[in-house]
C-alpha cells in the first residue's frame, strides 16, 4: 500500500516540532528542552547536546530521543 510506518511518522512529527520551536513559531523557548553549545569553533549554532540519562524512563523524553535524529 506504500504508506510510511508509524515510526517514521512519529519521527517526522518529532523534527516538525522541533524545527517549529527552533524558529519561535510555537510559545515555546529551546531553552527549556534542549542544551544549546556554548562555543562556535565547528558547526553552527544550532548545535544541541544529548543529556546523559541515569534511569531507563529518562531515555524516551522528548528532548533525548530527539536528538539523535
Amino acid at each position: 500500500m506504500n504508506i510510511t510506518t508509524l515510526e517514521i511518522r512519529r519521527l517526522r512529527g518529532d523534527l516538525i516540532q522541533v524545527f517549529k520551536i527552533f524558529k519561535g513559531l510555537d510559545n515555546v523557548q529551546h531553552s527549556d528542552f534542549f542544551t544549546m553549545a556554548d562555543t562556535e569553533l565547528r558547526g553552527h549554532e544550532l548545535k544541541v547536546y544529548k543529556p546523559q540519562v541515569h534511569l531507563d524512563i529518562h531515555e524516551y523524553f522528548f528532548s533525548v530521543r530527539i536528538v539523535n535524529a
